[in-house]
């Protein structure tokens, strides 16, 4: 497994390419769900990219961002949301 992830201080439309996540039977990339400046990278994730998966919400974060547009949040789904959508 690998992990892709952009410098802190780095700028992202929505909806842009910021990063891949490479497993052993694809890469994916990871998209800005809204305009964003990445503050911090998770360095611990792209030396280890087993935490991922490990403990996604706690060590296998992958970046801290500064939202850009607040109005864009309007349109992302709550964790409730999401769970209902993918069940």
């Amino acid at each position: 497994m690998y992990v892709d992830l952009p410098s802190a201080g780095k700028k992202y439309n929505a909806g842009e390419p910021f990063g891949t996540v490479e497993s052993v039977k694809a890469v994916s990339e990871i998209y800005a769900p809204i305009s964003m400046e990445v503050l911090e990278v998770n360095q611990k994730v792209v030396d280890q990219p087993e935490l991922i998966n490990q403990d996604a919400h706690e060590q296998g974060w992958l970046i801290k961002i500064k939202i850009l547009n607040e109005a864009e949040t309007d349109d992302l789904l709550s964790a409730e949301e999401y769970q209902s959508l993918i069940s």
